[in-house]
């Protein structure tokens, strides 16, 4: 499995030992760790509008991603990126990136809290649907 080659792979990094793997866990119980997490990173190669990022922007977690699809539009809020952006494949600048987020807990924390006040003044359901419900009546 990849969680074990991970494992094997980098077992002795000082960093390692901070990492948990949980397995597939119930919705609250996602949400509940992305709530406790230092970092959510997902470097993806192609997204759209991925879900799970408004899901730990919504939580509050400091994030990790790659520019792929809507990703950076949906962390820009007042013209700054409210999380960590690394190009696609680029597994050097990765781990750089995740070392700089565990050195500067502050910064990411305000990162945090400002993507998290994105999703609850642009995307919550209340202010989507009168968007489109004036999309449609236009």
């Amino acid at each position: 499995s990849v969680i074990n080659k991970i494992k094997e792979e980098y077992q002795d990094d000082k960093f390692y030992k901070r990492i948990v793997f949980h397995g597939l866990q119930p919705s609250n119980e996602v949400y509940n760790k992305m709530r406790e997490a230092t970092l959510f990173v997902l470097p993806t190669y192609s997204e759209g509008f991925p879900l799970v990022i408004m899901e730990a922007m919504a939580c509050g977690c400091p994030i990790i991603t790659t520019p792929v699809g809507a990703i950076k539009e949906m962390l820009t809020y007042n013209g700054e990126v409210e999380g960590y952006l690394v190009p696609p494949r680029n597994v050097e600048k990765l781990k750089e990136t995740i070392i700089y987020c565990l050195e500067h807990k502050n910064e990411i924390s305000q990162k945090a809290s400002m993507a998290q006040e994105k999703v609850y003044t642009t995307y919550t359901m209340e202010i989507v649907m009168r968007q489109l419900v004036n999309i449609w009546i236009s």
